[in-house]
């Protein structure tokens, strides 16, 4: 129903003929302030305190979590965490939707009275409710009105953000931990590495980690630490860090061999008299001549070792491919049955051992050199045999093979295999191997032996270390950002109880009443919404048609002729409040 000229009657107040209050005269003040108000409405007061003790304590536990550590690294020595915060990590939904449960509670019942109180001044209730609100904006009439019911939208809507922001807060951050754990240092061997003609695995775990590197049933740690004397299944998961550490100095150079006098699958080498560092001098304790398992696959024995120096060996290994080829190999004639040519290639490996800095995530820290931990070093090793430590890694490409019929390891290709697989049985054809392939080759099988070096022989005592590792934790700094929507509620609330007491004051309104339903229809009981609502009732079997109808409510004041006060309604009054 469109708005229009409203015909109304005024209407009188019940009052006593011999009523002498203030208000039966046209100079009536106020009789129920806000003090008044309050005072017969202490859900209120009682509901705002009820939310600001709610939201604290949400606040406060949420602050006091996000200082804990969630986790801790089982290696640390240095980290712990409180069986309370074990509980609370364990059952992180749980807790967050009790916070949830308790922030949301807080806002809700500070938006509460908000609602009851200050929008149910003078504005339809309807602009209480989310939906509603865009309706009751289009009916604003003036600032007094859009100022009450901006404030109470943002009332209305606030706690609409408490799960989202609590879930925001509880969002676990991955955070920087410096912590401490031990180390064993050490390392070495007491066994000289010799050739036999029927060669023995001395370094059984080595061929193990490389088999498995191979397969891959499992990973090599930190492949980018290979050239280093450190347990490197320990440092992987212990996060940057760094330390003093005995590094490996490698060189690898191949070139092309001739491979001569191959008699009866046996090849000659200069192993029998190599040199040792034990003041003894050379003496015969290898075998002169090796022999080949005529197989098509990769063969490899030691030609040669030299010793520079007390921490640095060379090597000189021939890798030979039977019935194959090799990048910048030369082929030789072979006699078999089976075999009928081969190609090989000799490949000097140099090893220094040498002290350094071990730099795990921060490359800079090297050139600062402001590290006082120590992982290993030259001291630290078996001194005895030290050198012999480098030849054992010259050596590792026949250390990691397996002996088959006593004769020197083979290696084969495998489809998807980052590395050369140990050769047993299967009899397969020649492949061709690039330089490349045998380089990377070369460095796996001394990455498997130095790790099973470093672990032998360790030091008596740990080395306590600090490493810089992460951990989980809630970010404190968006915890603040649960403070603003209850901070933003007391502030609405504050602004919109001033602005009622001004508007109270402004229009002169006698009282502050609730906009319950009974208040609200004691206020429109006008002849034309009587008259409207009876025609509606008797049309039982449609909707109610009322939703049209459009009323603009007021105040007017005026005196009968008796001289009592009249309130009613307004003709078309264009503003309100």
């Amino acid at each position: 129903m469109a708005e229009e000229d409203i015909p109304l009657q005024p209407f009188k107040e019940a009052r006593d003929s011999n009523d002498k209050s203030p208000s039966s005269t046209l100079g009536w003040k106020r009789r129920n302030g806000l003090l008044q108000f309050i005072r017969h409405n202490q859900t209120i007061p009682v509901a705002l305190c009820v939310g600001f003790l709610f939201g604290s304590t949400a606040i406060t536990f949420t602050w006091w979590l996000s200082g804990e550590k969630l986790q801790c690294p089982k290696w640390a020595i240095d980290c712990s965490i409180p069986p309370p915060v074990e509980w609370l990590r364990a059952n992180i939904g749980t807790v967050l939707g009790f916070v949830t449960f308790v922030y949301a509670t807080s806002l809700a019942a500070m938006a509460d009275p908000t609602v009851l109180d200050k929008l149910r001044l003078s504005y339809p209730p309807a602009a209480a409710r989310s939906p509603s609100t865009p309706v009751a904006f289009r009916q604003v009439a003036n600032f007094d009105a859009a100022l009450v019911l901006i404030c109470t939208a943002l009332i209305t809507f606030i706690p609409l953000t408490a799960a989202p922001l609590v879930g925001y807060v509880f969002h676990q951050q991955i955070v920087p931990l410096e912590a401490k754990s031990n180390y064993t240092g050490g390392g070495g061997t007491g066994r000289h590495f010799t050739q036999h003609n029927l060669p023995v695995s001395l370094l059984a775990p080595a061929v193990v980690r490389y088999a498995s590197w191979a397969e891959p049933l499992s990973t090599e740690p930190m492949q980018d630490y290979r050239d280093w004397f450190v347990d490197r299944y320990k440092l992987a998961d212990k996060g940057n860090l760094a330390a003093h550490a005995v590094r490996l100095k490698k060189t690898i150079t191949c070139r092309g061999y001739q491979v001569n006098n191959i008699s009866e699958g046996k090849v000659s080498t200069r192993m029998e008299n190599r040199t040792f560092d034990d003041g003894q001098g050379p003496l015969p304790r290898g075998s002169e001549k090796v022999g080949l398992l005529m197989r098509p696959q990769l063969t490899v024995w030691a030609d040669d070792c030299q010793l520079p120096s007390s921490s640095r060996a060379r090597s000189t290994l021939v890798f030979a491919s039977l019935n194959g080829t090799i990048e910048n190999g030369i082929p030789a004639y072979v006699e078999h049955e089976e075999i009928h040519s081969l190609e090989a290639v000799a490949c000097d490996i140099d090893i220094d051992l040498v002290d350094d800095i071990l730099c795990i995530g921060n490359e800079e820290c090297r050139e600062k050199d402001s590290t006082t931990q120590t992982l290993t070093s030259l001291q630290d090793i078996y001194r005895k045999s030290l050198n012999e430590i480098a030849v054992w890694m010259a050596m590792a490409p026949i250390v990691v093979g397996v002996s088959v019929n006593g004769a020197q390891p083979l290696f084969y290709h495998s489809p998807n295999a980052p590395l050369p697989h140990l050769y047993t049985t299967t009899i397969g054809k020649g492949d061709h191997w690039t330089s490349e392939q045998l380089e990377g080759f070369i460095n796996a099988s001394i990455s498997a032996v130095a790790q099973e070096l470093v672990v032998n022989q360790p030091a008596a005592h740990d080395v306590q270390i600090q490493s810089l590792t992460t951990t989980v934790k809630l970010a404190s700094a968006r915890v603040r950002l649960l403070i603003l929507p209850v901070a933003t509620m007391l502030i609405v609330t504050a602004l919109l109880v001033s602005w009622s007491e001004l508007l109270h004051r402004k229009y002169k309104i006698p009282l502050r009443r609730l906009a319950s339903l009974s208040e609200f229809l004691k206020s429109c009981q006008t002849a034309h919404i009587v008259k409207e609502a009876s025609v509606d009732s008797l049309q039982a079997d449609t909707p109610s048609q009322l939703g049209q109808l459009k009323v603009k409510f007021g105040r007017t004041l005026g005196v009968d002729t008796d001289g009592t006060l009249i309130a009613g309604l307004a003709r078309q009054v264009k503003s309100f409040p």
